[in-house]
């Protein structure tokens, strides 16, 4: 865990080696991400760090995550457009079904006996309109750039996550990410995707 003032110290850093993209953190997680999000805007604003650097905000596909977000950069005079939000679900069946799998359930008005027996098709289809529905969300307050994309990708089912990222960006989504989350992939390892469990 790094202090808001170690994330600020690494974003210059990777700012002065010609990164494009840094990803700052979680800002709706806590208020220590916050200051560091704050911090690294203060920084491209005054020349400190690059003002091309793209800084990049996490948020789960939820709207608290989104607003939360927006709030804090309103309360330091920054604007939506001046972060990429990464709007990010679960990609594979594994999570979608345990790890999501009851805030899916919720969502769909679905009890919560049901989780172990409902298919993985369910779960696949309401993690599409969950993120589908983050992704407008966001747009609806003013965000332009939305990075999107499920975890534990490497793992999960290609056609699954052609559907999703599909879906995505019909909903206003502009950059697919393809997170290998728990180091499935070696670098020289092949994509392989099995059948889905169910």
């Amino acid at each position: 865990a790094f202090t808001p003032e170690q994330k600020y110290e690494l974003a210059g850093m990777l700012s002065d080696a010609g990164v494009h993209i840094v990803d700052m953190g979680f800002p709706s997680a806590a208020p220590s991400e916050r200051r560091a999000l704050e911090l690294i805007l203060e920084g491209k604003r005054e020349g400190r760090i690059r003002r091309d650097l793209e800084v990049l905000v996490m948020c789960r596909s939820n709207a608290r995550d989104i607003d939360v977000t927006i709030d804090t950069l309103a309360k330091m005079g920054a604007r939506p457009s001046d972060c990429t939000f990464f709007i990010f679900t679960s990609g594979s069946d594994l999570h979608l079904k345990y790890k999501i799998g009851k805030t899916l359930l919720q969502l769909e008005g679905r009890k919560a006996e049901e989780w172990l027996d409902l298919p993985v098709s369910f779960y696949r289809e309401a993690n599409v309109k969950m993120a589908c529905a983050a992704i407008a969300h966001a747009r609806s307050r003013g965000v332009e750039e939305i990075e999107f994309g499920g975890e534990d990708g490497s793992r999960a089912d290609v056609s699954y996550l052609i559907e999703l990222a599909a879906a995505c960006y019909r909903a206003g989504g502009t950059r697919y990410s393809f997170p290998d989350t728990v180091g499935f992939f070696a670098p020289d390892a092949r994509f392989r995707a099995g059948p889905a469990p169910e």
